[in-house]
């Protein structure tokens, strides 16, 4: 072979990865990415709920709500709410179903709401057809005919189903520990997301170095090079993938996906298709199926230019 001029500028011409195969690769990673966070979410939630915390928040909420009255522990000590367990019992009258709601409904607000007054006013402005009064002033029952059981029944129902519940729920006690209960499942979701996109696209090419590919990648033969035509370097790499979630997936999570949109509009408005990851690192996707893709310049060098010296200052990349 003849000598190379140590200054000549050698270009290593690559096809820009096709729409039609990156969507296909970010399709596969992303949908299998979903499948795996959903799994571990599962995973996090059962651990979680046998460590000390989980515990604690969970017996916390089932103090709460159990000394609201509206629940108690049926005979196999699980906890369900006295609707139920008043309506279920069908060795109860509809009357004396009325009388258990009732009792349930005055231990709620006068010991757990702490105002009697309130549950004295529903009674007060209960009627039948917009006109009988169902209670007196003083909330005892002033139909006593049996036909009209039915009546006060549907009054108690409507009571402890749709307007009790929604006391307990506006309760202080119970949002605190509601607030503990989401930002903790937020923690649990946002660990998820974060171990299955690192295993997917921080893993996975590490493991594919050559050319950095993620499975969808390697599937479509497309790989990640770095401005100078090489497998991106394990520094550039750690910090693209920093970059990618906590930037891009993070912010997008707070954002209305407005970094992720972003990026996506990149990708369809340059002319190299890269999304905002790429352009902020100087990496591009190109098509692996005809080309090599060396390490370094060095492997490019003692593939191609075997006993020659040879430096090379810069290397163009086409797109």
């Amino acid at each position: 072979m003849n000598d190379i001029d140590t200054n000549e500028v050698i270009e290593l011409d690559y096809h820009k990865a096709s729409t039609k195969a990156n969507f296909a690769s970010n399709l596969f990673d992303g949908f299998a990415m979903l499948i795996l966070s959903f799994l571990l979410l599962l995973l996090n939630n059962f651990i979680f709920s046998k460590t000390p915390l989980g515990i604690q928040t969970k017996n916390e909420r089932d103090d709460i709500i159990l000394s609201s009255y509206l629940y108690k522990k049926d005979d196999k000590n699980n906890i369900k709410d006295v609707y139920s367990l008043v309506n279920d019992n069908e060795e109860l009258t509809t009357d004396e179903k009325s009388k258990e709601y009732d009792k349930t409904l005055t231990n709620f607000f006068t010991e757990f709401v702490k105002d009697e007054n309130i549950y004295k006013n529903y009674k007060k402005e209960a009627k039948v057809d917009n006109e009988i009064r169902l209670f007196d002033d003083d909330g005892n029952r002033l139909l006593t005919n049996t036909d009209d059981d039915n009546k006060y029944f549907e009054f108690y129902k409507n009571v402890i189903r749709n307007i009790a519940p929604g006391y307990l729920t506006s309760s202080k006690i119970y949002r605190d520990n509601l607030k503990k209960s989401i930002i903790q499942n937020i923690l649990l979701f946002y660990l998820s997301l974060f171990i299955s996109n690192t295993i997917f696209f921080y893993i996975f090419p590490l493991i594919f170095y050559r050319g950095r590919k993620t499975l969808g990648m390697k599937m479509v033969n497309i790989a990640l090079v770095d401005v100078n035509a090489m497998s991106v370097s394990f520094k550039r790499f750690t910090l693209r993938y920093l970059f990618y979630f906590f930037i891009i997936i993070t912010l997008s999570l707070v954002s209305f996906f407005i970094p992720l949109i972003v990026s996506i509009t990149m990708m369809f408005a340059n002319k190299t298709g890269q999304g905002l990851t790429d352009y902020v690192f100087n990496t591009y996707k190109v098509d692996s199926s005809s080309s090599s893709i060396y390490l370094n310049k060095e492997e490019y060098l003692e593939v191609n230019f075997k006993n020659e010296d040879v430096d090379i200052e810069h290397i163009n990349i086409s797109l």
